[in-house]
């Protein structure tokens, strides 16, 4: 039974995923094993691929980047992320080298609605979150797929990671976890 208009009640839980940025497969498997190491095993992780979509991190990590998604077994509650991206920043510090990160993690979250990535830099499409971090909503489900928003990032928009990050939801709904269909959302979607 749902609460009483206006009774604060919580937030479904959600995937936890996280974009990888890595130069290279050895900074890769660090930060994958870093991830697991806090926020418990990966259920499902994309194939790596060249990051071809932007040249904005090639001055700090070089121009040979690679991209990967990692989705974790454990859900959370959509209200750690302001936490959870302050440990990854705090992971991408440590294992910095000379001032430049070898890794970029964002980390954001999964429901049957939408895909949020969490980020440190304001812009009016992002919500504050507080302790300096921001939501960004990167992609809506709607009409049988994740969709994206006019600010979404072109990588976020490549087909083989909307395939993936759908195959996330579907896994999760199979298993059950993440409730009920939000609103407009058809039970059977």
């Amino acid at each position: 039974m749902d609460p009483p208009e206006g009774k604060l009640k919580r937030a479904p839980d959600a995937v936890l995923v996280a974009g990888m940025l890595a130069a290279g497969e050895e900074a890769l498997r660090l930060a994958t094993s870093l991830l697991e190491a806090r926020y418990g095993p990966v259920r499902l992780a994309s194939e790596p691929v060249p990051f071809t979509w932007s040249r904005y991190y090639a001055a700090e990590m070089g121009p040979h980047l690679t991209r990967r998604f990692l989705a974790f077994e454990q859900l959370i509650d959509p209200g750690a992320l302001a936490r959870i991206k302050a440990e990854t920043g705090a992971l991408e510090a440590e294992h910095a080298r000379s001032g430049h990160r070898t890794f970029n993690l964002d980390p954001g979250y999964l429901t049957l609605s939408s895909l949020v990535v969490a980020s440190t830099k304001e812009a009016w499409y992002r919500v504050y979150l507080g302790a300096g971090v921001y939501a960004q909503p990167m992609l809506v489900y709607r009409e049988g797929g994740f969709r994206p928003l006019e600010w979404t990032y072109p990588d976020y928009q490549d087909p083989a990671h909307l395939e993936f990050l759908e195959s996330v939801r579907r896994d999760a709904r199979e298993r059950g976890v993440l409730g009920a269909p939000r609103h407009g959302e058809s039970p059977r979607a």
